[in-house]
């Protein structure tokens, strides 16, 4: 929760924080960076289920993981990044093509450690994550939707959207507690 707060006014002013932090120059990246949150949110709540695997001296599975995720990210690279790569055709995304095998590892990799802490740890499948994930995308819709010149509705719909989404998701997370 504390990382998404962090990350939230990035996903409200993408453009501005491009420009504080890189310059003008990189004016434009507002997608790239918007995908490379989710892909850090994603990976941040992914490391505990990682650390657990370790504890419990599960190591054969964390690296069967980490390998299964290299081939998924070698083979997503090979087809989003470039156009042509010694005669596969590719989508040429460039760097877009990269944050998204990214993201698509890191979900499958959360979603796989999400089945092995419920199969050897009966750790309950919460809703929360999915969530989240929502509203961040939803985030990074509405910037496509209020452009540059609408910054206070840009703020007020991201902020609605948040603190709703952040209601429900503590209801969904009561009743996981609960059962």
């Amino acid at each position: 929760f504390v990382a998404s707060c962090v990350c939230l006014p990035l996903f409200i002013f993408p453009q501005e924080a491009i420009a504080l932090t890189v310059g003008e120059g990189y004016a434009g990246a507002e997608l790239l960076l918007q995908l490379f949150l989710v892909y850090s949110l994603l990976s941040i709540v992914t490391t505990p289920y990682r650390t657990v695997l370790y504890a419990s001296e599960k190591n054969t599975l964390n690296t069967l993981t980490a390998v299964g995720g290299l081939v998924i990210f070698l083979g997503l690279s090979v087809w989003l990044v470039p156009t042509n790569l010694f005669g596969i055709s590719g989508l040429g995304l460039g760097a877009v093509g990269i944050i998204l095998a990214q993201l698509i590892k890191t979900a499958l990799i959360f979603f796989l450690y999400k089945i092995l802490s419920w199969k050897f740890f009966s750790i309950p499948f919460s809703l929360g994550w999915v969530g989240y994930l929502t509203v961040f995308s939803g985030l990074a819709v509405l910037n496509f939707f209020f452009g540059d010149e609408a910054v206070l509705l840009r703020l007020f719909a991201s902020l609605v959207l948040f603190v709703g989404a952040a209601f429900l998701l503590r209801l969904v997370t009561r009743e996981d507690i609960k059962s």
